[in-house]
Protein backbone atom coordinates (compact mmCIF):
# COMPACT_ATOMS: atom_id res chain seq x y z
CA UNK A 1 0.00 0.00 0.00
CA UNK A 2 2.89 2.38 0.83
CA UNK A 3 4.50 1.74 -2.54
CA UNK A 4 1.15 2.31 -4.26
CA UNK A 5 0.65 5.62 -2.44
CA UNK A 6 4.17 6.73 -3.34
CA UNK A 7 3.48 5.88 -6.97
CA UNK A 8 0.28 7.94 -6.96
CA UNK A 9 2.06 10.86 -5.27
CA UNK A 10 4.81 10.68 -7.91
CA UNK A 11 2.24 10.84 -10.69
CA UNK A 12 0.56 13.83 -9.06
CA UNK A 13 3.93 15.57 -8.65
CA UNK A 14 4.83 15.00 -12.31
CA UNK A 15 1.40 16.23 -13.40
CA UNK A 16 1.81 19.37 -11.31
CA UNK A 17 5.27 20.01 -12.77
CA UNK A 18 3.90 19.41 -16.23
CA UNK A 19 1.18 22.04 -15.87
CA UNK A 20 2.94 24.68 -13.75
CA UNK A 21 4.06 26.60 -16.85
CA UNK A 22 0.61 26.80 -18.48
CA UNK A 23 -0.34 30.17 -16.92
CA UNK A 24 2.96 31.54 -18.26
CA UNK A 25 2.19 30.21 -21.75
CA UNK A 26 -1.26 31.81 -21.62
CA UNK A 27 0.23 35.12 -20.46
CA UNK A 28 2.91 35.02 -23.17
CA UNK A 29 0.23 34.39 -25.79
CA UNK A 30 -1.89 37.30 -24.52
CA UNK A 31 1.08 39.69 -24.68
CA UNK A 32 2.34 38.52 -28.08
CA UNK A 33 0.80 41.14 -30.36
CA UNK A 34 1.23 44.32 -28.35
CA UNK A 35 4.20 43.41 -26.13
CA UNK A 36 6.26 40.72 -27.90
CA UNK A 37 9.36 41.62 -25.85
CA UNK A 38 7.54 40.77 -22.62
CA UNK A 39 6.22 37.60 -24.20
CA UNK A 40 9.74 36.52 -25.15
CA UNK A 41 11.01 37.23 -21.63
CA UNK A 42 8.39 34.90 -20.20
CA UNK A 43 9.05 32.14 -22.72
CA UNK A 44 12.82 32.27 -22.28
CA UNK A 45 12.35 31.26 -18.65
CA UNK A 46 10.71 28.01 -19.78
CA UNK A 47 12.87 25.29 -21.34
CA UNK A 48 11.16 23.09 -23.91
CA UNK A 49 12.71 19.90 -22.50
CA UNK A 50 10.85 20.56 -19.25
CA UNK A 51 7.50 20.90 -21.00
CA UNK A 52 5.56 17.63 -20.82
CA UNK A 53 3.30 16.25 -23.53
CA UNK A 54 3.40 16.73 -27.31
CA UNK A 55 0.53 19.21 -27.27
CA UNK A 56 2.19 21.44 -24.69
CA UNK A 57 5.59 21.21 -26.37
CA UNK A 58 4.00 22.19 -29.70
CA UNK A 59 2.28 25.18 -28.09
CA UNK A 60 5.50 26.33 -26.50
CA UNK A 61 7.46 25.86 -29.75
CA UNK A 62 4.88 27.87 -31.70
CA UNK A 63 4.78 30.73 -29.19
CA UNK A 64 8.56 30.86 -28.81
CA UNK A 65 9.09 30.94 -32.59
CA UNK A 66 6.46 33.67 -32.87
CA UNK A 67 8.07 35.74 -30.12
CA UNK A 68 11.53 35.48 -31.70
CA UNK A 69 10.18 36.62 -35.06
CA UNK A 70 8.26 39.54 -33.56
CA UNK A 71 11.40 40.68 -31.76
CA UNK A 72 13.29 40.66 -35.09
CA UNK A 73 15.50 37.75 -34.07
CA UNK A 74 16.16 35.70 -37.20
CA UNK A 75 16.46 31.97 -36.57
CA UNK A 76 17.86 29.60 -39.18
CA UNK A 77 17.56 26.32 -37.28
CA UNK A 78 14.17 24.60 -37.44
CA UNK A 79 14.78 22.50 -34.32
CA UNK A 80 12.15 24.38 -32.31
CA UNK A 81 9.50 25.29 -34.89
CA UNK A 82 9.65 21.78 -36.38
CA UNK A 83 8.13 20.50 -33.12
CA UNK A 84 5.10 22.73 -33.72
CA UNK A 85 4.86 22.03 -37.44
CA UNK A 86 4.99 18.25 -37.01
CA UNK A 87 2.30 18.34 -34.32
CA UNK A 88 -0.09 20.80 -35.97
CA UNK A 89 0.27 19.15 -39.36
CA UNK A 90 -2.27 16.58 -38.16
CA UNK A 91 -4.19 18.27 -35.34
CA UNK A 92 -5.06 21.58 -33.70
CA UNK A 93 -7.19 24.50 -34.85
CA UNK A 94 -6.86 25.97 -38.34
CA UNK A 95 -5.29 29.08 -36.80
CA UNK A 96 -2.65 27.04 -34.96
CA UNK A 97 -1.92 25.01 -38.08
CA UNK A 98 -1.62 28.15 -40.21
CA UNK A 99 0.79 29.75 -37.76
CA UNK A 100 2.91 26.60 -37.37
CA UNK A 101 3.46 26.32 -41.13
CA UNK A 102 3.95 30.08 -41.45
CA UNK A 103 6.73 30.29 -38.85
CA UNK A 104 8.32 27.13 -40.22
CA UNK A 105 8.38 28.90 -43.59
CA UNK A 106 9.91 32.00 -42.01
CA UNK A 107 12.75 29.93 -40.52
CA UNK A 108 13.30 28.14 -43.84
CA UNK A 109 13.46 31.50 -45.60
CA UNK A 110 15.96 32.79 -43.02
CA UNK A 111 18.11 29.75 -43.83
CA UNK A 112 17.94 30.57 -47.54
CA UNK A 113 15.75 27.60 -48.48
CA UNK A 114 13.20 29.40 -50.67
CA UNK A 115 11.58 26.22 -51.98
CA UNK A 116 10.99 24.87 -48.47
CA UNK A 117 9.62 28.24 -47.37
CA UNK A 118 7.10 28.32 -50.22
CA UNK A 119 6.10 24.72 -49.54
CA UNK A 120 5.30 25.77 -45.97
CA UNK A 121 3.46 28.98 -46.85
CA UNK A 122 1.02 27.17 -49.17
CA UNK A 123 -0.68 25.09 -46.42
CA UNK A 124 -0.34 28.08 -44.07
CA UNK A 125 -2.45 30.12 -46.49
CA UNK A 126 -5.01 27.34 -46.93
CA UNK A 127 -5.50 26.93 -43.18
CA UNK A 128 -5.54 30.71 -42.55
CA UNK A 129 -8.27 31.24 -45.13
CA UNK A 130 -10.50 28.90 -43.11
CA UNK A 131 -10.32 31.33 -40.17
CA UNK A 132 -11.46 34.90 -39.55
CA UNK A 133 -8.02 35.98 -38.31
CA UNK A 134 -7.15 38.74 -40.77
CA UNK A 135 -3.83 39.45 -39.04
CA UNK A 136 -2.52 35.93 -39.66
CA UNK A 137 -3.83 36.00 -43.22
CA UNK A 138 -2.05 39.29 -43.82
CA UNK A 139 1.25 37.95 -42.48
CA UNK A 140 1.08 34.91 -44.75
CA UNK A 141 0.07 36.90 -47.84
CA UNK A 142 2.96 39.30 -47.19
CA UNK A 143 5.42 36.44 -46.80
CA UNK A 144 4.33 34.87 -50.08
CA UNK A 145 4.46 38.29 -51.75
CA UNK A 146 8.02 38.78 -50.52
CA UNK A 147 9.10 35.40 -51.89
CA UNK A 148 7.66 36.19 -55.32
CA UNK A 149 9.27 39.64 -55.13
CA UNK A 150 12.65 38.03 -54.51
CA UNK A 151 12.12 35.77 -57.53
CA UNK A 152 11.19 38.75 -59.75
CA UNK A 153 7.69 37.35 -60.13
CA UNK A 154 6.15 40.81 -59.81
CA UNK A 155 2.63 39.97 -61.00
CA UNK A 156 2.22 37.28 -58.34
CA UNK A 157 3.87 39.50 -55.74
CA UNK A 158 1.40 42.32 -56.46
CA UNK A 159 -1.52 39.91 -56.08
CA UNK A 160 -0.42 38.81 -52.62
CA UNK A 161 0.48 42.28 -51.38
CA UNK A 162 -2.95 43.52 -52.43
CA UNK A 163 -4.44 40.65 -50.41
CA UNK A 164 -2.24 41.46 -47.41
CA UNK A 165 -3.12 45.17 -47.55
CA UNK A 166 -6.81 44.23 -47.53
CA UNK A 167 -6.37 41.84 -44.59
CA UNK A 168 -4.46 44.46 -42.58
CA UNK A 169 -6.98 47.20 -43.36
CA UNK A 170 -8.72 47.17 -39.98
CA UNK A 171 -5.56 46.56 -37.91
CA UNK A 172 -4.01 49.55 -36.17
CA UNK A 173 -0.32 49.01 -36.89
CA UNK A 174 2.08 49.53 -39.73
CA UNK A 175 1.63 46.15 -41.43
CA UNK A 176 -0.70 47.60 -44.03
CA UNK A 177 1.67 50.53 -44.50
CA UNK A 178 4.48 48.18 -45.52
CA UNK A 179 2.20 46.29 -47.92
CA UNK A 180 1.09 49.54 -49.58
CA UNK A 181 4.67 50.74 -49.82
CA UNK A 182 5.74 47.46 -51.42
CA UNK A 183 2.91 47.78 -53.93
CA UNK A 184 4.16 51.25 -54.85
CA UNK A 185 7.64 49.85 -55.49
CA UNK A 186 6.31 46.87 -57.44
CA UNK A 187 4.18 49.04 -59.71
CA UNK A 188 7.17 51.33 -60.27
CA UNK A 189 9.30 48.36 -61.33
CA UNK A 190 6.43 47.20 -63.55
CA UNK A 191 6.43 50.61 -65.32
CA UNK A 192 3.03 51.59 -63.98
CA UNK A 193 3.70 55.03 -62.43
CA UNK A 194 0.02 55.89 -61.90
CA UNK A 195 -0.59 52.82 -59.74
CA UNK A 196 2.77 53.35 -58.05
CA UNK A 197 1.81 56.89 -57.00
CA UNK A 198 -1.65 55.73 -55.94
CA UNK A 199 -0.28 53.15 -53.50
CA UNK A 200 2.52 55.40 -52.30
CA UNK A 201 -0.04 58.07 -51.42
CA UNK A 202 -2.09 55.45 -49.60
CA UNK A 203 1.07 54.40 -47.74
CA UNK A 204 1.77 58.03 -46.86
CA UNK A 205 -1.71 58.47 -45.40
CA UNK A 206 -1.31 55.29 -43.37
CA UNK A 207 2.09 56.47 -42.11
CA UNK A 208 0.46 59.68 -40.89
CA UNK A 209 -2.17 57.67 -39.01
CA UNK A 210 0.57 55.51 -37.48
CA UNK A 211 2.75 58.56 -36.73
CA UNK A 212 5.59 56.77 -38.51
CA UNK A 213 7.98 59.63 -39.30
CA UNK A 214 10.70 57.41 -40.73
CA UNK A 215 8.33 55.82 -43.23
CA UNK A 216 6.96 59.25 -44.18
CA UNK A 217 10.48 60.45 -44.97
CA UNK A 218 11.24 57.27 -46.90
CA UNK A 219 8.04 57.57 -48.95
CA UNK A 220 8.71 61.28 -49.63
CA UNK A 221 12.20 60.42 -50.91
CA UNK A 222 10.79 57.63 -53.04
CA UNK A 223 8.19 60.00 -54.51
CA UNK A 224 10.90 62.52 -55.31
CA UNK A 225 12.97 59.90 -57.12
CA UNK A 226 9.96 58.88 -59.19
CA UNK A 227 9.30 62.48 -60.19
CA UNK A 228 12.94 63.00 -61.18
CA UNK A 229 12.92 59.82 -63.26
CA UNK A 230 9.79 60.92 -65.09
CA UNK A 231 11.21 64.35 -66.00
Amino acid sequence: MIHKNLFILSLLFLAACGTAYRPDLNKAEALMIDHPDSSLNILEKIRIERVRGRKNKAKYALLYSQALDKNYIDVESDSIIRVARDYYAHRGSNEERAQAFYYYGIVANNAGDIDEAMKAFIPARIYAEKTDNEYVKGLIYSAIGNLHYGQNSFKESIKYFIASAKSFESIHNNNQLLSLKNLGELYRISNNPDSALLYLNMAKNKAKICNDTLQLLDIAEFNLQMQQNSD
